[in-house]
């Protein structure tokens, strides 16, 4: 008895049971940044020689760490979530199927509803590798029903995510405010480091926020206040996705 209740406060506390693989992903990453990244910034503060360097490295290994779980839940989204599910059986809709893989899929039974999720899994994985960053995050918020995601005034200077509107002397200046352009901005960091000179934003990423975000970018500065406030939006807006599964 005790250990069917166990199980059942386990799986209120993880959502629906179809979602736990997926969020068995999210754990692993607060896991990773909790385990891995947050007990390594006090010791990048106290480091004087190739502090800079190691910085940037850690920033852009939290944010690719973080891109890879947005793909890995939007490929769960797919054949879960019913706004995903219908984008892409949209996009999938010009697909041609022959007679032969209709009779094939009848025939294989039980195994049908599985061969059909691993193509319609296939099918996401072309169509998502189409979109960037930004618009990765924002379907997700999307498929997740969570409206607010695009507001602005609703992410503060730390990147901690708040459900109603912030002032503005609690937001950080030249930085989108809405939950979807703070994930974008954190990427587009990441971008100039790889592919810029680790101070400036890329001219595609400066353009487009710029232009969607009304905001006037300027050079950056990676510290290690900068990791940690990307760990902190990261679990934050892990934590609302979550809650919406």
């Amino acid at each position: 008895m005790a250990k069917s209740s166990k199980k059942e406060v386990g799986t209120i506390l993880t959502g629906k049971t179809y979602a736990l693989p997926v969020i068995q992903e999210i754990n692993k990453f607060v896991s990773f940044c909790d385990n891995e990244i947050l007990p390594v910034v006090p010791q990048l503060e106290r480091m004087r020689s190739a502090r800079v360097h190691l910085q940037k490295l850690v920033y852009a290994h939290v944010v690719d760490k973080f891109d890879l779980l947005v793909d890995q839940m939007l490929l769960w989204s797919a054949t879960h979530l019913e706004v995903a599910r219908g984008e892409i059986l949209l996009a999938m809709s010009n697909t041609p199927i022959t007679t032969k893989r209709v009779y094939e899929l009848f025939l294989s039974g039980l195994q049908a509803r599985e061969l059909i999720e691993e193509e319609i899994v296939e099918n996401s994985r072309v169509e998502y590798s189409k979109d960037n960053h930004e618009n990765k995050v924002r379907k997700l918020t999307d498929y997740v029903h969570w409206a607010e995601a695009t507001k602005q005034l609703r992410v503060n200077t730390n990147g901690k995510i708040s459900d109603k509107p912030l002032k503005r002397t609690s937001i950080q200046k030249n930085t989108p405010s809405s939950v979807v352009g703070f994930a974008y901005y954190l990427f587009a960091r990441r971008s100039g480091i790889s592919h810029g000179d680790s101070r400036k934003f890329t001219e595609k990423d400066k353009v487009a926020m710029e232009k969607n975000y009304h905001i006037k970018l300027t050079s950056f500065i990676i510290k290690p206040a900068s990791i940690k406030t990307a760990v902190t939006f990261y679990k934050g807006f892990l934590e609302h996705v979550k809650d919406r599964f």
